[in-house]
């Protein structure tokens, strides 16, 4: 899934799901694209879900504005995501974060927006500025130029089932997964404090293209390519003239193609001590002459 930075005249947010990302969005619309703004006919105005219009907040994969990350307590945001995803089954949960598989419940795709790792969206090779949430999180909207208080929006404790009580066992493990998480968020002393994000690490280098080897040539093909190393040439000549078998001279003199499975081949390149490598190069150069 690809990583999204909401985007407001002042600063370009992370938009990480539980921490947050519904009551900035709410924000951003009303104060910034209220044009944009989907409202749902009959809804409670108490709780209203004006937040879906989310999809229709400006967003980016490479922010050219500061980058401002709300970090959450990775154990509460994973109580709260569980929560909204409808998770029943915690340790199978767990074992897919660990084991990087698919989560998946009712045989339906689960959105990983909600357990994706906070520290991904530390944007490469730029200075973030980090905030606490819950505490932190109007000190992120003033940053950003929207009206503070915020608004709460996807209240998980009133909308959504009760969040799993998790043992010992499994705070354990999620502390293992989210350890990055943890330390970045322990690591802030002051809201909007700064972090140089390095590079990110250069991309393994493509994996070369499968070289056909043919498997097949024709008689006229493999001596020109012989030719391009005359004591290749020279070698197969005497072998042939030295075979006292005249199906190979006559193969070599007369035959319309050379098959690289076939026996009189086999046997020739055996006689000559040609690593199979070689072989191949040879009929590759060979199916390059006309």
């Amino acid at each position: 899934m690809k990583l999204n930075y909401l985007i407001t005249p002042a600063a370009n947010i992370a938009d990480i799901g539980k921490v947050g990302s519904s009551s900035l969005s709410y924000a951003i619309l009303k104060a910034f694209y209220p044009e944009k703004e989907v409202v749902w006919a009959g809804a409670d105005p108490a709780n209203t879900p004006n937040h879906l219009g989310r999809n229709r907040i400006p967003r980016t994969e490479t922010p050219e504005l500061t980058v401002l990350v709300p970090l959450r307590d990775a154990v509460e945001r994973f109580r709260s995501a569980c929560s909204q995803s409808r998770i029943e089954d915690v340790d199978a949960l767990l074992t897919k974060l660990e084991t990087g598989g698919v989560l998946r419940n009712n045989n339906k795709a689960i959105e990983s927006f909600h357990f994706r790792p906070q520290s991904d969206y530390l944007y490469p090779d730029s200075t973030v500025k980090l905030y606490r949430f819950p505490e932190d999180l109007d000190a992120l909207g003033t940053e950003a130029g929207l009206p503070v208080p915020l608004p709460v929006i996807n209240d998980g404790d009133s909308q959504n089932p009760p969040k799993p009580n998790l043992t010992a066992e499994q705070i354990t493990r999620l502390e293992a997964i989210y350890a990055d998480d943890i330390a970045l968020r322990d690591s802030i002393a002051t809201a909007g404090q700064e972090l140089i994000v390095p590079p990110a690490p250069p991309a393994p280098p493509e994996p070369p293209e499968p070289v056909y080897v043919p498997r097949e040539v024709t008689n006229y093909q493999v001596k020109q390519a012989l030719n391009v190393n005359p004591a290749d040439r020279i070698a197969v000549d005497a072998f042939v003239a030295n075979s006292g078998d005249q199906d190979v001279i006559d193969g070599w003199a007369y035959a319309h193609s050379f098959k690289k499975n076939h026996p009189l081949f086999l046997g020739a390149v055996a006689y000559l001590g040609w690593s199979q490598q070689k072989v191949d190069d040879l009929l590759i150069l060979a199916a390059t002459f006309d």
